[in-house]
């Protein structure tokens, strides 16, 4: 990981080969965020968990088994997974985006031109 957080946010580091680059929403137990990816040039949705969670085994167990059981299914209603990964104690997740109604409004408040393309 490089760069610095601010109190928990991490626009603006590296976590593993994704650059944050803008929070996307929040919940109880992770936060999601839009993330460069350089190596494809394409920007991603990185669900990462949160970090008074990541000392926790059983939040962490958790969280991976998410990624692993939602990896193992097919289906139009559930997000495939692509990466999970662990790097400097942060735990993350990258589900895959949907070109959706949900990425169209998301595009309206995304600081992205909409030619890097749909990344919700």
């Amino acid at each position: 990981m490089t760069g610095q957080s601010d109190q928990g946010n991490l626009v603006g580091i590296t976590l593993g080969q994704y650059e944050i680059v803008e929070l996307i929403g929040e919940g109880g137990m992770a936060t999601v965020y839009k993330a460069w990816q350089p190596s494809l040039r394409r920007y991603v949705a990185l669900k990462v968990l949160a970090p008074h969670l990541a000392d926790d085994a059983e939040f962490v167990k958790r969280f991976r088994q998410e990624a692993v059981s939602a990896a193992n299914l097919k289906h139009t209603h559930i997000v495939t997974i692509h990466d999970v990964g662990t790097e400097d104690g942060y735990h993350y997740i990258w589900p895959a985006g949907q070109r959706s109604q949900r990425c169209r409004s998301a595009r309206a408040s995304c600081s992205t031109p909409l030619s890097r393309g749909c990344w919700a």
